[in-house]
């Protein structure tokens, strides 16, 4: 899953619960809300990728045109970057940057069909008491 509002990617494995702060798509070029997947892995097509694999999803922006096909001809990806500069702003052109550590991470552990979900923010648990 991956919140839009706090640029966060929470990942709840069987050895916990992680979170990482991300970069997401600039207003123009949002990251596109709802269910997508992961349709497989593609070594970095630059060295800006950070030198690490690069999931392709299953995502396509609301105007394809706007943003040229990446890492092997899908839109949207989600990859590390060169540096971590811009992680928790709208910075990409739609794709999901994270750190290169946490790339490595998913890339041992989830494997290609793996659905992962953006939305805007969880929704607030209810009031107890």
């Amino acid at each position: 899953m991956v919140e839009r509002r706090s640029h966060r990617l929470p990942w709840f494995a069987t050895a916990g619960v992680r979170s990482w702060q991300v970069s997401l798509g600039l207003p123009r070029q949002a990251t596109p809300l709802g269910r997508t997947f992961i349709l497989g892995r593609t070594p970095p097509p630059e060295a800006i990728y950070g030198g690490v694999d690069v999931f392709a999803l299953g995502a396509v922006p609301d105007d394809p045109d706007a943003v040229p096909t990446g890492p092997r001809g899908a839109h949207i990806g989600l990859h590390s970057w060169h540096n971590d500069d811009t992680l928790g702003e709208d910075a990409t052109n739609g794709c999901i940057r994270l750190t290169r550590s946490a790339q490595r991470q998913l890339l041992d552990e989830v494997p290609a069909g793996t659905s992962l979900v953006v939305v805007d923010a969880l929704p607030t648990p209810p009031a107890t008491g």
